[in-house]
């Protein structure tokens, strides 16, 4: 049913009306490289959302996993596809194999749990150019109010004898974002240092609770951040 309701959402705001032969699109800087991190992340959420709706249905968990891939790889296929016969777009190589990338590190994290000390999130707050309605685009390209993070679980990866006194619920992230894009390829980067919240670690049990804090997991939570670059500042609360 989200599937279905993403592709309208599609159809009427991206592809119609704006049809042509099928082409590719040579893309891989556009945005500042926040569009490709993007699309390796939606993969990672998509795995999340579609195995878990398998093994509501009574999947076994390796099976929903592995469905749960190949669905999430699928759709964004289709999409990808879809994007070549619009005039204002293309299929994007670059898309594609950051959204196979972003699908086998979901599965990746399965087989090698290890791997799921290192989380990929997302926050979002819409950029000024967003509030200000300088933006015609929507919530998924307003790339100036988005971030995407990489979380570390620090309770597990640092020695013993600092893990012991390492809260539990407190990891640490880095993360990327873009400012003053113009779309033809001008802007400047932004990376961050920034406290996360580990929700695995919120008292939520069960099918549904376990459900809740593993989805929750994929968002980073406002926390103080520093970004180290291009300047230096420092956020009691960054989104």
């Amino acid at each position: 049913g989200t599937g279905i309701g993403v592709h309208i959402y599609q159809r009427n705001a991206w592809w119609k009306d704006n049809r042509t032969g099928f082409h590719f699109q040579n893309d891989w800087e556009y945005a500042l490289w926040s569009d490709k991190i993007g699309h390796f992340y939606a993969a990672t959420l998509l795995v999340h959302a579609f195995s878990a709706g398998l093994e509501a249905a009574n999947f076994q968990t390796e099976d929903a996993m592995i469905y749960g891939t190949i669905t999430a790889l699928a759709f964004q296929y289709y999409v990808e596809i879809e994007d070549g016969f619009g005039s204002n777009w293309g299929f994007s190589p670059g898309d594609a194999i950051s959204n196979t990338l972003g699908a086998g590190y979901a599965l990746a994290q399965f087989y090698f749990p290890y791997l799921q000390n290192f989380q990929f999130k997302y926050s979002y707050f819409p950029s000024a150019k967003m509030r200000n309605g300088e933006h015609k685009g929507n919530i998924f390209d307003d790339y100036e109010g988005q971030r995407h993070w990489l979380s570390f679980n620090m309770k597990n990866l640092l020695p013993d004898d600092i893990s012991n006194i390492w809260p539990a619920f407190l990891n640490l992230a880095v993360g990327m974002g873009s400012k003053d894009l113009d779309g033809i390829g001008g802007g400047r980067s932004e990376i961050f240092i920034a406290l996360d919240f580990n929700v695995l670690e919120l008292p939520l049990h069960g099918k549904v609770g376990n459900f809740v804090k593993n989805t929750l997991n994929y968002f980073h939570l406002p926390m103080p951040a520093l970004r180290v670059s291009p300047d230096s500042a420092f956020f009691v609360f960054l989104f």
